[in-house]
């Protein structure tokens, strides 16, 4: 079971959205982007970057850095907060609203697709994840 965060665990994350009817055709004319961050919180010490590159519904790279990377859109959260959303206990638009998770960049493309953040947290929630304590 992939450990969260980890370049394992992404890669697993990458694969459950290629694997997705639904991802796929909710996120069919999205092209970017994103950099998901994970603020130290709790056992992680310090920030965490997940790089995805979304072409028309498939991932085409994701990998783990240690450093920042620039993307057209940032997406960050403390760990706490990632975990939640990972165990299905936290929905990510209402989090967003709250800014329990900030987001950099165009806010008005992403609500246009309101349903690829759908199936982005469905298949987020589908990914074996081990989470450390």
């Amino acid at each position: 079971m992939p450990r969260f965060p980890s370049e394992e665990w992404i890669k697993a994350f990458a694969d459950e959205l290629n694997n997705s009817p639904e991802y796929a055709e909710a996120n069919k004319d999205w092209e970017g982007d994103v950099c998901y961050v994970v603020l130290p919180d709790g056992p992680i010490k310090e920030p965490v970057y997940f790089y995805v590159d979304v072409w028309h519904g498939h991932v085409r790279d994701a990998y783990m850095s240690r450093e920042p990377i620039k993307t057209a859109f940032v997406i960050s959260a403390p760990f706490s907060v990632w975990r939640k959303l990972i165990e299905g206990k936290l929905h990510p638009i209402p989090a967003m609203a709250k800014q329990q998770i900030k987001v950099e960049g165009n806010l008005i493309k992403l609500m246009r697709i309101s349903k690829g953040v759908q199936a982005t947290f469905e298949c987020v929630i589908r990914v074996p994840t081990e989470f450390p304590e």
